[in-house]
């Protein structure tokens, strides 16, 4: 065993001289190199690493004083003195180490198998001594000596190193120097701050981040194991969360939970230079631009959604780009229009970008070039866009939707970062100030507004404007310097001074040009009633006028929050649709009515033709046969009309011409059934139910036949008998000769119904007494009811 523990400290150490670090040596590459090394089975955080190099050889350590149990003295001592330096190093790890990086998991691996193997070996080595005798010369007091000032050196070491790292947060080791217990007061210089919807400032300094009330008390702070950038502020992520540019990565801080901190997460880590990145919350997307790379997008899950690149071709032609495509990149951090759902962003050639939010599709492209390749970017979320060039003092509003300048105007002179960008309130004014101590408000047309109209030429504005928490109102400061002095060379013009005298703090309304409140402050600023806390930072222009908005100084309207005030400001917004018809717009709208009409009309001819080869009569027929059948029943139709006509015109109307009458208008009620059934042109009606409901039913009674008449109008019942005579032979005749027109079986059925139907029918065995009354009443009946049937 000895043998195995010796060649394998040979072999790490031999990997040392030859320059083959194990990725967590003191002699390894730090996580701080501009190219970091990527790990082949991945990294975890160092104090996770930690924990597990030190917690498996202390569990070992700790479960041998039950699994070896022994009352030796000496393996006692080797127990006791592994269980406590193992523990040492765990509670170090928890409490007093600081952290800047992380750990190879191959490399955690093998120190950790080294420790626990170690101390696994050790312990049963000892364990294979028991019994035997012991070495005449005790060392065991020796070893308890040594091993006491080596773990409390050790723990010693330890304490000073993570003193030293908590001096900047910085990830290397600075040697002390001077009087390390002389103590100077502590002057914190805060990054740029945001205000919430709650009215709170949130900023950081340093390795913390801190949320202060509106009075500048500290609310609450948080630790982060990275030195935040002070040129970026926070950035609202949504649900009670901020993200935080520290050391090129993207931190994020969650609001405290019933008291309960969380430590700060680790969102993005590119290993290069971010250059900005803004949070779309209603899409629930981070947009970071990042050095000679492009554009990223992830989701909070921290999962990436698309990479967009500067340089695009499109069918062959380059959109972007156009002069230098090989060192074109992006050089500007992103913005995002909340109205129109587009990231603005911008190269280092002087192009303007405008890519949708969804994806990588450019909308347009703007090329600045010829005025000047370095400008700021502002989304006025009221349909334009408001691009600034601190250099040349000129302000462009462009078109959100085409990307066209639809006006420029002239500013004085504006400072190069921090003044150069505008603020813009929900009536539409972006509002702009210039080292001239004006304030230049334009409306949404480029209407110009100067507050105050004569400024002070002692004074400038060299920090950007704040909106009220209402959104219609703007803070600005105005600073009082000694002995200024514009210098104009060529088109350019600089400003000098001695040093500042006063600040003075205002409230106005752009759109009237109303100052609702102003008041000015020395270098002491006592007048602020500011909270004992901001006493340990910096309280420059910047960070005073934060806490003067946010306390709403002077301010008359009532707060509204964030959504509210961009609703109001979008209202502005004019959508303007792409008219992709470039011909007679109403002959179009004429051509697709007509087309429309077309379409509805086919529908229609397809239908009927669906329904009409599903008749009866088609199946298994030539077209040609029913055609002939219609034609033969129409024609039928037309015969029996003009033979009850002429019937009607005969002036004897006896028994004979009724009956024949009657049978004639049974038979063109017949041959209307067949035409408007199945010899129609639409589909087979089943009359099988009903077919009997307004016919005439008989009732056979013996020797004569009686017969009842059911009108459906009045409900009246006719009830006669008929007796039997020659006549039938006549009837009989008359019948087979209007039957022989069926075709086929069908028609038999017709020709049961018509005879069921039919009005007049004979009866045998009738008296001779009764003939004359019975003719007499039948006669006048039945002449009645043919005419009261041929009216109808």
């Amino acid at each position: 065993m000895s043998v195995v523990g010796l060649a394998a400290l040979a072999k790490i150490g031999w990997s040392e001289v030859t320059g083959n670090h194990l990725k967590y040596s003191k002699f390894g590459v730090s996580s701080s190199s501009p190219q970091p090394q990527k790990q082949r089975f991945g990294s975890i955080s160092s104090r996770n690493g930690m924990l597990l190099l030190y917690t498996p050889a202390f569990l070992a350590a700790a479960s041998s004083f039950f699994v070896l149990p022994s009352d030796d003295l000496r393996f006692l001592l080797l127990k006791s003195a592994l269980a406590l330096h193992f523990l040492k190093r765990v509670l170090e790890v928890l409490f007093i180490h600081k952290y800047s990086g992380g750990m190879a998991v191959d490399s955690a691996f093998v120190i950790s198998s080294s420790y626990f193997s170690s101390t696994a070996f050790m312990l049963y080595s000892q364990n294979l001594t028991l019994g035997l005798t012991e070495p005449s010369f005790d060392m065991k007091f020796a070893g308890i000596l040594m091993f006491v000032v080596g773990i409390v050196g050790n723990l010693y070491h330890h304490v000073l190193l993570a003193k030293l790292r908590k001096e900047d947060g910085k990830k290397e080791y600075k040697i002390p120097k001077g009087d390390q217990t002389a103590t100077k007061k502590s002057v914190r210089i805060l990054s740029k701050t945001l205000i919430g919807d709650d009215g709170r400032v949130y900023a950081c300094s340093d390795n913390d981040f801190f949320s202060f009330e509106s009075n500048g008390s500290i609310a609450w702070s948080v630790h982060m194991n990275f030195k935040c950038n002070t040129d970026f502020s926070p950035v609202y992520s949504g649900f009670n969360q901020m993200l935080v540019l520290a050391e090129n990565r993207i931190l994020r801080v969650l609001f405290p939970r019933n008291g309960t901190k969380s430590e700060p997460e680790l969102f993005f880590d590119p290993g290069e230079t971010i250059l900005g990145f803004v949070v779309s919350i209603s899409s629930s997307s981070v947009y970071i631009t990042v050095k000679n790379h492009g554009l990223y997008a992830y989701n909070m899950f921290r999962q990436q959604l698309w990479i967009a690149d500067p340089k695009i071709e499109r069918f062959g032609y380059r959109l972007g780009c156009r002069k230098d495509y090989d060192n074109c990149t992006f050089n500007s951090r992103p913005v995002i229009d909340y109205c129109e759902g587009s990231i603005y962003i911008s190269n280092n050639e002087g192009e303007l970008y405008s890519l949708s939010l969804r994806g990588t599709y450019y909308q347009w492209i703007q090329d600045f070039s010829l005025v000047d390749r370095f400008f700021t970017v502002t989304p006025g979320n009221n349909g334009l866009v408001y691009v600034v060039f601190p250099l040349k003092s000129l302000v462009f509003a462009v078109d959100s939707f085409s990307g066209d300048i639809l006006w420029q105007k002239t500013v004085g002179p504006l400072a190069e970062t921090s003044a150069s960008a505008p603020v813009v309130d929900s009536k539409s004014w972006a509002s702009i100030g210039s080292l001239d101590g004006t304030l230049y408000s334009f409306s949404r047309t480029g209407e110009l507004h100067k507050i105050p109209k004569n400024a002070d030429t002692d004074s400038v504005i060299q920090i950007e404007p704040l909106l009220d928490c209402s959104g219609y109102a703007v803070y600005f400061s105005q600073t009082k310097l000694e002995g200024k002095i514009d210098h104009v060379i060529e088109d350019y013009t600089y400003v000098s001074a001695k040093k500042p005298e006063t600040a003075v703090f205002s409230l106005v309304v752009p759109e009237t040009r109303s100052i609702y409140w102003s008041q000015s402050y020395s270098d002491q600023i006592p007048g602020l009633l500011l909270d004992e806390d901001l006493q340990h930072f910096v309280l420059d222009e910047r960070i005073v006028l934060a806490f003067v908005a946010a306390s709403s100084s002077g301010n008359p309207f009532r707060c509204r929050s964030k959504h509210e005030k961009l609703s109001s400001s979008c209202s502005f917004s004019e959508p303007k649709h792409l008219d992709i018809y470039i011909g007679n717009e109403r002959a179009i709208i004429w051509f697709l009515l007509f087309e429309f009409v077309i379409m509805v009309l086919f529908a229609a001819l397809v239908r009927f033709c669906f329904i009409f080869w599903k008749k009866k009569k088609l199946q298994d027929r030539p077209f040609s046969a029913f055609l002939d059948k219609r034609r033969l029943l129409h024609r039928k139709s037309r015969d029996i009309d003009k033979t009850i006509i002429r019937l009607q015109r005969e002036s004897t109307a006896n028994e004979s011409t009724v009956d024949k009458i009657g049978d004639l208008i049974q038979e063109r009620e017949n041959v209307k059934r067949k035409l408007s059934s199945t010899y129609s042109l639409g589909r087979d009606i089943d009359e099988s139910k009903s077919k009997l409901k307004d016919y005439v039913l008989p009732l056979y009674g013996g020797g004569s036949r009686s017969f009842f008449f059911r009108n459906r109008e009045n409900e009246s019942i006719t009830i006669f008998q008929t007796p039997r005579d020659e006549s039938s032979s006549e009837e009989s005749y008359r019948d087979q000769h209007y039957d022989d027109v069926a075709d086929d079986e069908h028609d038999e059925d017709d020709l049961d119904r018509k005879q069921k139907g039919k009005l007049l029918a004979h009866s045998e065995g009738s008296s001779n007494d009764g003939d004359g009354i019975a003719s007499s009443r039948r006669s006048i009946y039945l002449k009645k009811r043919s005419l009261s049937l041929t009216t109808n």
